[in-house]
């Protein structure tokens, strides 16, 4: 459930400005076919979940003027996916739904592509709303919230175990045919749900976590997807933080910071995802590019199929992020990065929770 999360100021150099054996086109945002579907949309898209949830004490009068300035900047680079989830709420503060309609009130229903997880409710155990009633209010949900009429994709966030998926995309295909929706994902899905689901209601996009640090899914969700012919948005891939070189100690997460219950993030494997994720460092500077820059630039060359969603809340960080979209790797920057050992140690959830690995 949890994105990215990024902690201080942008490099200096987030336009690659110092002389490397790399190149940055100063065009606009590529726009891509998502999918096989009919969908198209930016090649790199905005994780919204932070700026209302998970991560860092918020203030509520904080909020829209935050969530304003980084959707500002996204429409200026020419980002237009944004992706979203009803569970993205926090006692007290605007949804996450509410700041994303706001950002549509002023640019227009035109310039975006709303992505929206359905299916959970963590105030719930378990946390699964997955009947057919439960799925359309969360939809309705969200539209009320957004000020919409029709989402462009509706994402179920994770297959509920013990239900067929089956059945649950009949019911979804019956609500798109009602008008809600447009286009069908999953998140955290097996390779047989993702197949399961897309015989009887065709797939657009699978949401994974995907990131230098989290690889996994290369060997058995992407040949999957890449077969069928469905897009890959890449969640988390900043690795929550730790590929952006801001995070020193897991003293720098603050109380309340749900990172702080993520394995990855313990006492026991902080430290050395950490030093992997430096490993990296060298790689960037030598290219001219920040660590964040050369995670994401390496998962842009890994296919236009795949797009990565970062989030954060600094317009500084949407430009930064932007422009690794136009980075240029040679085939022996890319060889250089995938030798450098930085997988991920420990589980991404706590006791498997939402990981499609725990149900293979």
């Amino acid at each position: 459930f949890f994105g990215d999360r990024v902690l201080s100021p942008p490099s200096t150099h987030p336009y690659c400005s110092v002389r490397a054996p790399c190149s940055i086109e100063m065009a606009a945002l590529p726009v891509r076919k998502v999918g096989n579907q009919g969908l198209v949309a930016s090649a790199q898209g905005l994780g919204c979940m932070g700026l209302t949830w998970a991560y860092r004490p918020i203030a509520p009068d904080s909020v829209h003027p935050t969530a304003e300035a980084v959707f500002d900047a996204a429409v200026a680079e020419g980002v237009t996916l944004l992706s979203t989830a009803w569970i993205y709420k926090t006692p007290g503060l605007p949804h996450n739904h509410e700041v994303i309609g706001r950002a549509i009130q002023k640019h227009g229903r035109a310039k975006f592509v709303i992505v929206d997880k359905v299916g959970a409710d963590l105030a719930r155990s378990p946390h699964f709303v997955q009947d057919l009633a439960g799925l359309e209010e969360q939809i309705r949900d969200g539209h009320r919230g957004m000020g919409i009429s029709c989402t462009d994709v509706v994402v179920l966030n994770r297959p509920e175990p013990g239900r067929d998926v089956r059945e649950t995309a009949r019911g979804l295909l019956t609500l798109r045919d009602k008008g809600l929706f447009r286009y069908l994902g999953v998140s955290e899905a097996t390779p047989v749900e993702i197949e399961q689901i897309h015989e009887v209601f065709p797939l657009t996009l699978v949401e994974q976590e995907y990131s230098l640090q989290t690889r996994g899914l290369e060997k058995d969700i992407l040949p999957v997807c890449r077969r069928l012919g469905i897009a890959l948005l890449a969640y988390s891939p900043l690795g929550r933080g730790m590929l952006t070189a801001t995070l020193k100690s897991r003293a720098d997460l603050p109380s309340g910071d749900l990172r702080l219950c993520v394995p990855r993030f313990s006492d026991q494997h902080f430290g050395e995802n950490l030093a992997r994720a430096q490993r990296l460092q060298g790689i960037a500077a030598r290219l001219g590019l920040s660590l964040p820059q050369l995670s994401l630039a390496w998962l842009h060359h890994k296919g236009e199929d795949i797009f990565p969603i970062p989030g954060t809340t600094t317009p500084a960080r949407v430009h930064e992020n932007a422009a690794a979209a136009r980075v240029r790797l040679s085939a022996e920057d890319i060889q250089e990065i995938e030798e450098v050992e930085c997988e991920g140690v420990g589980d991404r959830y706590p006791g498997r929770m939402g990981q499609y690995e725990g149900r293979v």
